[in-house]
């Protein structure tokens, strides 16, 4: 009966929840990379301070990503997997060895904006817009590494 109104009985999977869960959590890191990569390298004018906010949202979506990837983690722990079934199910489904071992250990590692990132933008921009756009880029460039070095010091 309780079937009829959307009530089901499930059992939980913690290897195939962490598995395709990853793919997710992989998906959240590149958005969040995206969301700060999508500002820096619009051709378009752009205030300091828009770069300054995707940089953060940037940051924040990150962090969320692994805060909940984690709790996977640790649901899948309680569960009773072992650290070695996890580590295998999260490297299967293709997340690095860095991000693994930072699931596991329960912390998010600092993140640091590509460099290839707005160096390939730059590039982009010396063949197919004005030399003034190319140089936008580099000093937008520049302003992403000291928002990451002021938030380093931090």
């Amino acid at each position: 009966a309780a079937a009829l109104v959307g009530f089901r009985i499930t059992t939980f999977d913690p290897k195939t929840a962490i598995y395709y869960r990853a793919f997710e959590f992989q998906d959240k890191k590149r958005d969040a990379t995206s969301i700060l990569s999508s500002v820096a390298r619009n051709p378009n004018k752009v205030s300091d301070k828009a770069i300054a906010k995707a940089y953060q949202q940037a940051q924040e979506t990150r962090y969320q990503a692994y805060e909940d990837m984690m709790s996977l983690v640790q649901a899948a722990m309680n569960a009773g997997l072992t650290r070695q079934e996890i580590v295998r199910a999260l490297r299967n489904s293709g997340v690095s060895q860095k991000d693994t071992l930072a699931l596991v250990a329960g912390r998010v590692p600092r993140w640091e904006p590509s460099t290839a990132m707005m160096r390939n933008a730059v590039k982009k921009a010396e063949v197919l817009f004005d030399p003034d756009i190319a140089d936008e880029f580099r000093r937008r460039d520049r302003l992403i590494r000291e928002q990451f070095m002021e938030d380093a010091r931090r």
